[in-house]
């Protein structure tokens, strides 16, 4: 199955970097479509430059109110997969994955 999995990012590279390693380990036989956006541009974005090929930057304006929420409501409309996840960017929620992949599929 394809999912996208939406990561908002506010200056925190590492912990993105750490999300995505998880994402990537837990995947299992899914293919994942993971979209990160930038919130804001300072620089730890570059976190993620060893995981370029397993996902997509979108930046997001700087004329628009920056939140969790706004990143969310921008990039759905762009989703080109059937189902998608939102990961807070927090890696002690990635271990859920594929008991929120299950929950989709039944």
């Amino acid at each position: 199955m394809k999912i996208s999995i939406l990561i908002p990012h506010y200056c925190t590279g590492k912990m993105t970097a750490y999300t995505v390693a998880q994402l990537l380990k837990y995947k299992g036989n899914h293919e994942l479509d993971i979209i990160v956006i930038d919130n804001k541009p300072d620089g730890s974005i570059k976190y993620l430059d060893p995981f370029l090929e397993h996902l997509t930057i979108v930046e997001f304006p700087d004329d628009r109110t920056q939140s969790h929420g706004a990143a969310f409501d921008y990039v759905v409309p762009n989703i080109k997969t059937p189902y998608f996840l939102w990961v807070n960017g927090k890696a002690a929620e990635v271990t859920a994955l594929p008991h929120s992949i299950a929950t989709l599929i039944f």
